[in-house]
């Protein structure tokens, strides 16, 4: 199921025609003959795509920063050099550095490469088609598929910002995956992108050269971008979701307790679907992530001592070796190595986590934005392939300590961790034996359900803006999750976004095989509860 990042950078060479790097593969024309729109950094050709009786204007792999390469590895994203010409915005980027442990069977990526930060808008046509020329004077296009300035009396459509998940370490903003075509068909922008994962989005030495959560500083970026530019093509900027899978949703709800963001209109609700910053397998604690540096240090052969001297061998290193090492990393710890951390201040570095996840919910913070949170009903079977590959059962009879979050195990007392593992022992598993089934109970509930309840009962204690929780248990006639020959039982991890994203990778599913089945019922179920909440910030029970 992993994909090596040679293979993949091969593919990326291949794509680009000399070069794997994605500066140099986009390509500028100075015309454009579909669709095209003004950003602040220059003007974009996309494509109109159609879906069933729905037509859109996609644009993909648009750059929302600067390559995030050498002195600025590990360092926030900063702004994207603007250009002349027309950027072609007709296909998505390479993803990020990855091991694709968990999407593979679902991904079809166009290469893989450092240079990943690009961020993909669809938007329905006749939205599109509500703004004004983008082109100059000299450059004519074919009416009236062109934008860049909103109209006088258009406001827009409502955007969604998605964040893809994968655990921090792998995944991207792929059609593949998380196709537009159910949302845009419903009225609605949707906007995806790539961020840096693995060490790369989330090493932190604890200063301010390598702080930590660069990943979660492209969404801060994608968002900002967003806020600029959501309006050249059709969207109303002061109508933003923020929405995510997984690590995604857990890194919503980060953003929406970041200082960063508190104030700032850069979104106005959040759906949180299978992830929750708060009380789950998000291991936010410094004293993890000092532990994860340590030892991806070691693996490098760098001295993490000297923290300048680390810092320049590490933006020095080849993104290859770097890749290898994290991958022999993520086999021994699993699934996931590095996560977003809590911040200690650096002088020149903007806060992204400022506090522990759980003391920021119980202090309020973000409790102004309306929140739609959920989980299926057995989340853990999608991972049950990785768990039988790694061996997990006999990892956590080696390592009891493994049967606690990471995000309890790091913020306890060594003191209580016997106690609790007496607790968690004694409610899930019985004679004191180990097995998958009764650790993927485990896991359900103590990574995702409990995570969605304590954020919903904590919301409902403090008031504020309304909450609403779901559980989403329908097993689907035809599942593009099985597509590639697993075997799942109930409504598993991913289930409810494959209903409201399409997948149009070789998983996916005919769209006449889901007409005619009470897959195509839910699909416009969950679009609908999925864009109403959009629209309203209310959940609306059809």
């Amino acid at each position: 199921m992993a994909r090596s990042f040679a293979s993949l950078a091969a593919v990326a060479i291949v794509l680009a025609g000399v070069t794997s790097s994605l500066a140099a593969a986009r390509s500028f024309s100075d015309s454009c003959g579909d669709v095209a729109a003004r950003t602040d950094a220059g003007l974009v050709c996309g494509r109109r795509r159609a879906h069933q009786y729905s037509l859109y204007a996609s644009f993909r792999g648009i750059p929302y920063a600067k390559p995030p390469l050498n002195e600025l590895r590990f360092q926030a994203p900063q702004p994207v050099e603007p250009w002349k010409d027309y950027l072609n915005a007709t296909v998505e980027g390479p993803i990020c550095p990855q091991q694709t442990i968990f999407y593979g069977p679902l991904m079809e990526p166009r290469g893989m490469d450092e240079d990943c930060l690009t961020i993909n808008v669809h938007t329905p046509m006749d939205a599109f088609i509500e703004v004004q020329d983008a082109a100059p004077p000299e450059v004519d296009l074919v009416p009236p598929y062109r934008a860049g300035e909103v109209r006088r009396n258009f406001t827009g459509v409502p955007i969604v910002v998605w964040i893809h998940g994968g655990g921090f370490g792998f995944g991207s903003g792929d059609s593949d995956v998380y196709g537009p075509e159910y949302l845009v068909a419903k009225g609605v922008m949707v906007v995806t992108f790539n961020y840096r994962l693995g060490a790369l989005g989330f090493l932190s030495l604890n200063t301010s050269a390598v702080p930590g959560n660069a990943g979660l500083r492209d969404m801060l970026a994608a968002l900002r971008w967003v806020r600029r530019n959501g309006a050249r093509f059709g969207g109303d900027v002061s109508q933003v979701t923020l929405a995510g899978h997984s690590a995604g949703a857990a890194a919503a709800h980060l953003l929406t307790l970041a200082p960063a963001t508190q104030g700032m209109e850069l979104f106005h609700k959040a759906v949180l679907m299978s992830g929750a910053a708060a009380r789950s397998f998000v291991a936010s604690s410094p004293v993890y992530a000092a532990f994860a540096a340590d030892t991806f240090l070691q693996m490098l052969g760098v001295n993490g001592s000297d923290p300048e001297q680390a810092r320049r061998e590490l933006q020095a290193a080849p993104a290859e070796r770097l890749h290898d090492v994290a991958a022999l990393l993520q086999d021994l710890f699993g699934l996931s190595v590095f996560y977003p951390v809590v911040e200690a201040p650096h002088a020149g570095v903007e806060p992204v986590l400022d506090d522990d996840p759980e003391a920021l919910v119980s202090k309020g913070r973000g409790s102004d934005i309306p929140l739609m949170i959920g989980f299926t009903e057995n989340e853990w079977e999608s991972f049950r392939p990785r768990f039988v590959e790694i061996s997990i059962v006999d990892i956590l009879q080696m390592k009891e300590e493994v049967l606690l979050p990471p995000g309890v195990l790091y913020k306890s007392d060594p003191k209580d961790l016997k106690s609790k593992l007496d607790l968690v022992k004694a409610r899930y598993f019985t004679n004191n034996e180990t097995t998958l089934d009764e650790f993927g109970t485990l896991l359900t509930e103590s990574y995702f359900q409990y995570p969605a309840l304590f954020t919903a009962q904590r919301r409902l204690a403090l008031g504020g803006a309304p909450a609403y929780l779901y559980q989403f248990s329908y097993r689907g006639e035809h599942r593009a999750i099985e597509n590639q020959g697993f075997q799942y039982g109930g409504a598993v991890h991913l289930e409810d976004v494959l209903y409201v994203f399409k997948v149009n990778s070789k998983a996916q599913i005919p769209d006449e095989k889901l007409q005619d089945s009470t897959d195509s019922k839910m699909q416009h179920w969950m679009t609908m509860l999925f864009t109403d909440f959009m629209r309203t910030g209310y959940v609306h029970i059809y």
